[in-house]
């Protein structure tokens, strides 16, 4: 699994990435983000598909076994702005990951040991 490391070229961070590519896992610091040259700028993060964020919910919740409802509300504000269809999501030069949202929120049966 690909997994980016927010912090991953500091101490704890590195260490964490270590165990992790030991573990088989692709990790990747988050240095182009965090330590790369400024980017004067906005950057968004993304993963390789577009989903509507009720779909979203509704996927977070499957994965947890929440059998909740998510009802959506096309009217509801959003810090009292209306939201069109492509308002919470990156657009153009997104960062981009490339494992899916399912695969992503599948049940983990690996973990980290303890003390890691």
């Amino acid at each position: 699994m690909r997994i980016v490391v927010a912090g991953g070229t500091g101490r704890v961070g590195a260490r964490v990435v270590d165990r992790l590519r030991a573990d088989g896992h692709e990790a990747v610091p988050l240095a182009r983000v965090a330590t790369g040259e400024p980017l004067r700028g906005v950057v968004d993060l993304a993963g390789p598909e577009r989903v509507r964020f009720d779909a979203f919910l509704r996927g977070v919740l499957a994965a947890r076994g929440d059998d909740r409802d998510v009802v959506t509300d096309p009217l509801a504000r959003y810090f009292g702005a209306l939201l069109g269809e492509g308002s919470l999501v990156p657009r153009g030069d997104a960062l981009r990951g490339r494992t899916p949202w399912a695969r992503f929120a599948a049940p983990r049966t690996r973990n980290l040991p303890a003390g890691s």
